[in-house]
This record gives C-alpha cells, sequence and structure tokens, in this order.
C-alpha cells in the first residue's frame, strides 16, 4: 500500500496493485470460453472482476499448467478446456471440481503467472481463505508468501490480504515468529528453519496489520511483539469456549443431581 501524496485521510489514499484478485475469481471456472467472450463493457460485473478475469484468461493461455503440492493438484488446460489432476492421474474439469479448487487455480494460476513474466509485483487478495478448510488456508498463506517452486527465488512482492479468518492470521503470525527466533541466533535459525523452511518467513518490520470497522482503522500489531496480538486472532473462539464451559457445567450439576 502507498498513501497518497494529499493531505486527506485514508479515504484518499492510493492502491497501486499490479494484480487486484476479488472474491468473485472463483466463478471464472464456471465460464465456458463462449460465455467468457461475451463479457465485455456491456456486461454488469464490477470492472475489477472483469480486469481480473482478463489477466487470468491471459495467464492460463500462457501458462498452460501448474503443480499445486500443498493441494495434491495439477492443474491443465487442455484444447481450451481447464482439468484438475490429482495424484492418481485421474482428471476432472476444473468448473466439476471442489470450491476450494475453483477459488485456488484461478488466484496461483494468474499470481504465479505475473511474478514470473511481471517480477516484483503488487497483489490485493480478497479472502484468501475462500472456501478452504483451516490447514489449505495456512498452507496457501506460506506458499504465497515464498512461491510455489522451491527453486525459485522472488524478491519484492508486496502482499494486502483483507480477511475475516483467524487461520490467514495465525498463519502469517507464526512466520513472523519463525523470522524473530530464527534471528536471535544461528543455533535457533538452523532449528526453525527445520520447522519452516527460511523462504517463508516474514520480517516483521515489514509487515503491518489493521481492523476496519465503519470508517475507522486501528492497528492490531502489538508494539511490544511485533506480532498481531493474541486477542485479535479469534475472539469467536474466546466466545464459544466461554458459552461451552457454562453448558458443561450445567451438564455435570444435572449428572450429579
Amino acid at each position: 500500500m502507498e498513501p497518497s501524496n494529499s493531505d486527506n485521510n485514508l479515504d484518499t489514499a492510493v492502491f497501486t496493485p499490479n494484480l487486484y484478485i476479488p472474491t468473485e475469481r472463483h466463478i471464472f471456472p464456471l465460464l465456458s470460453d463462449a460465455i467468457w467472450s461475451l463479457l465485455g463493457a456491456k456486461i454488469n460485473l464490477p470492472e475489477s472482476v472483469k480486469a481480473f478475469g482478463a489477466e487470468f484468461e491471459q495467464a492460463r493461455n500462457t501458462s498452460s499448467q501448474l503443480q499445486i503440492p500443498f493441494l495434491n493438484i495439477h492443474y491443465r488446460r487442455e484444447n481450451g478446456r481447464d482439468f484438475v489432476y490429482y495424484a492418481h492421474e485421474k482428471a476432472v474439469p476444473l468448473a466439476n471440481s471442489a470450491s476450494g479448487y475453483q477459488a485456488v487455480v484461478p488466484l496461483l494460476v494468474t499470481v504465479e503467472h505475473q511474478r514470473e513474466h511481471c517480477g516484483d509485483s503488487r497483489f490485493i487478495i480478497e479472502e484468501p481463505e475462500l472456501n478452504l478448510y483451516p490447514t489449505a488456508q495456512k498452507d496457501l498463506i506460506y506458499n504465497l508468501v515464498s512461491g510455489l517452486d522451491p527453486k525459485k527465488a522472488y524478491g519484492g512482492t508486496e502482499w494486502v490480504f483483507t480477511t475475516h479468518s483467524p487461520y490467514v492470521l495465525s498463519a502469517l503470525n507464526t512466520l513472523m515468529l519463525a523470522y524473530k527466533v530464527a534471528h536471535q541466533s544461528e543455533e535457533n535459525r538452523t532449528k526453525v528453519e527445520a520447522i519452516i523452511p527460511a523462504r517463508h518467513w516474514i520480517n516483521p518490520d515489514d509487515f503491518a496489520a489493521y481492523y476496519v470497522d465503519e470508517g475507522t482503522v486501528r492497528s492490531i500489531i502489538n508494539p511490544k511483539t511485533g506480532l498481531i496480538s493474541d486477542n485479535e486472532l479469534d475472539d469467536v473462539s474466546e466466545d464459544l469456549a466461554g458459552e461451552q464451559d457454562q453448558l458443561l457445567e450445567l451438564y455435570r450439576s444435572f449428572l450429579h443431581a
């Protein structure tokens, strides 16, 4: 994110992303090429959605396959159609695959294409957690930060995530914590690398996190730790735990009555 040079507040902040990836990304695997060709200026879709659709169209026609190890799938574009190949080489049309794949494949195909052909990039991704189980959410964040190919180095990439997921926040926190612990000593660095490879680490000095609500914005970084505050990670879990404790107390009281 880069603020404008004006004296105005956050409302006039200027984002200059190379690529904006909306939550509507999951619709594109469902659109045939014939339908996609109709998506012109007269179609009532947000410009950001049409812009991403054009980027995805270019990416999948240029980079016709992508290995996605953390999901154990291989994406391929064959004869103008998108397919997902599983480990046993069974092919399923992307449009008929799991909703998580329909959200992740357009995202990763476009991101990896942009990184490969444009170098340093900026990405704004709405709800990276879309349609994914918690473990897959974590793995997606790790692989976005580092890139899918461990043999390639992607320097200079900037990210903005908008999320409601405590798992995404926890994943980011873990990658910052790994950086902090690894830089305490060479011994720690070796031990941390055995847990989380260095290519995933995030320097907390390069990170910011904010809570946005009804036109107000506040940082959720703990100034003492440099990490996202614990109480911001999952307030709902605390609420549920409190309610469960009360219910269990009533349950036990009934059993012992």
